[in-house]
């Protein structure tokens, strides 16, 4: 029984942040920026290092992937699908973001240049006006997580436009007064990724989701308490031999060698 759990690839805001914030897309959807050419790159080597990971470990190769409803992920999904030869992507709200307060202070807070916590003088815990900030912050995480259809038409024709997600993140009241508790957000990544593999006992799922939930979901599933870094395209790979082992081994803990001097063959 295995499960394959992989951040996203390199995203374009955090390369170029002013042109990123000066575009069309920039200034609609500052919180969901897309990938870079070489992120959908280090896509396509994740999808190819899952199935020649697969292969050596004698595990069945991956048949269904969910990804977090955020672009970044999405295209993330797509680039490895290419190489895993799979033709569906599930957007399962559970592996979003945490939408906690250094996610807010990322876009909404004045000044914000989409690194995380925020600009330097609006860090948490500074205070900040409901009038001085973004005006989408009250629109709520059905504005904030793009629904399945949408994706499909804008960003892949792989998302399945029928599946249904199993946690309703998008009528959720998460505000910038009561933003999601990172704990919070640990619990639904952990419920998500657990009820999903009972579903599917017998499959090898693929989770694409973010840094911090890679690594929230890595404590939870070891309950290791020195957690890996998650850079770009890390992957984890756990394995249990039985469904009612709560214990999961980690064979592979948040590596992203994959990524390493990408060439124009990729392309």
């Amino acid at each position: 029984m295995s499960v394959v759990v992989v951040r996203h690839a390199e995203r374009y805001d955090y390369i170029n942040p002013e042109d990123f914030l000066a575009s069309d897309h920039g200034k609609d959807r500052p919180w969901d920026p897309r990938l870079t050419t070489k992120g959908r790159l280090q896509g396509r080597a994740l999808g190819s290092r899952i199935l020649e990971e697969c292969k050596s470990r004698s595990i069945p190769p991956v048949t269904k992937v969910f990804s977090s409803p955020f672009i970044r992920a999405v295209e993330t999904a797509n680039e490895a699908c290419d190489s895993l030869g799979l033709d569906k992507i599930h957007i399962e709200n559970g592996m979003v973001e945490a939408l906690c307060d250094n996610w807010f202070r990322s876009w909404a807070v004045p000044g914000a240049d989409t690194a995380w916590g925020g600009p330097p003088h609006c860090r948490h815990p500074t205070p900040v006006a409901r009038d001085d900030l973004h005006p989408d912050e009250a629109a709520g995480p059905e504005r904030w997580l793009l629904p399945p259809s949408h994706l499909h038409e804008t960003v892949s024709e792989r998302v399945c436009k029928e599946y249904s997600s199993l946690h309703d993140i998008r009528s959720s009241k998460i505000t910038w007064e009561e933003p999601e508790k990172f704990s919070e957000s640990a619990t639904r990544l952990h419920k998500t990724i657990t009820e999903l593999h009972a579903k599917y006992p017998n499959e090898t799922l693929m989770f694409v989701s973010h840094g911090g939930p890679c690594s929230a979901v890595f404590k939870s599933m070891t309950n290791v308490d020195e957690v890996p870094v998650s850079g770009y395209t890390s992957l984890y790979l756990y394995t249990k031999s039985d469904l009612s082992d709560s214990h999961w081994k980690c064979e592979i803990d948040g590596c992203n060698k994959h990524i390493e001097g990408l060439t124009e063959k990729w392309q």
